[in-house]
């Protein structure tokens, strides 16, 4: 059963500050439009494979590896799935 995905505020302000780095990083967005692509096709994969990812000690969450970062799934019974990204140090120190 695919799933609906719904980003949660926190997760879109990540994307935004790992967008900022890259592109700050490479002096291009070529990149950041790249990791677009990539968040949108794993939230494909999330939506259609509920169950991928990597299980974490925390009770019902799973994370994907998105290149040089970790999504973060909650897995609930209801329709709607969150994700929330975390950011690796290197981007939060800058």
């Amino acid at each position: 059963m695919v799933k609906e995905i719904t980003l949660i505020r926190k997760s879109i302000e990540d994307r935004y500050k790992i967008y900022l780095y890259w592109s700050k990083r490479n002096k291009s967005e070529v990149f950041s439009k790249k990791l677009e692509l990539l968040f949108k096709e794993s939230a494909k994969l999330v939506s259609e494979f509920p169950e991928i990812g990597i299980v974490t000690k925390f009770l019902n969450v799973r994370v994907k590896i998105i290149r040089d970062s970790k999504c973060f799934i909650p897995i609930t019974p209801i329709k709607s799935w969150y994700f929330g990204y975390g950011i690796k140090d290197k981007i939060q120190k800058s």
